[in-house]
């Protein structure tokens, strides 16, 4: 029997469906061998997939669709007209449903780097005492500073001066 999905999980699996094209077509003949078969395949491959019926009245749509849940093993998501959305986990499922705990991925740890670490392939500089050229004028002007008068002030760039003309 098919497992019952809660409305969050429907409506979630409806949005993901949405896009999607029909796979499979069951004509006049109903539910065949070939047809089973190509469902089985479809829904382990991709695990949601849409189907189109192409039948006469209501009655034999809900018999094909009743078929098709019990011989696959899916669950129905939703029907709108002769399109019915189906629905079967996989064993490593690939759609993240909400409620439905998703298999740990084991993830191969990768070197992030190429090269060897052991190695040493460039010496960083030695460090200065003195910031003037790493600054430049910000250094000298900290330097300077004190030697200014108390009511004087530097230009502020914009060929202002503010203090004694």
């Amino acid at each position: 029997m098919a497992k019952v999905l809660s409305s969050k999980q429907i409506s979630y699996l409806r949005g993901l469906a949405h896009k999607l094209d029909p796979v499979v077509t069951i004509g006049n003949a109903g539910v065949t061998e070939g047809v089973v078969k190509e469902l089985e395949f479809t829904l382990k491959t991709f695990e949601l997939i849409k189907v189109k019926l192409r039948v006469e009245d209501q009655e034999e749509l809900q018999a094909v669709m009743d078929d098709v849940t019990a011989s696959v093993k899916a669950t129905k998501v939703q029907v709108i007209g002769h399109t019915a959305i189906f629905y079967r986990r996989a064993k490593e499922p690939k759609i993240p449903v909400p409620g439905m705990p998703m298999p740990e991925v084991k993830v191969e740890e990768k070197p992030v780097f190429k090269k060897s670490l052991n190695k040493v392939y460039k010496k960083s500089a030695p460090k200065r005492e003195d910031n003037s050229k790493r600054w430049g004028r910000l250094a000298r002007v900290k330097k300077d500073t004190g030697a200014m008068a108390p009511n004087e002030r530097r230009a502020t760039g914009r060929g202002f001066t503010k203090g004694k003309k």
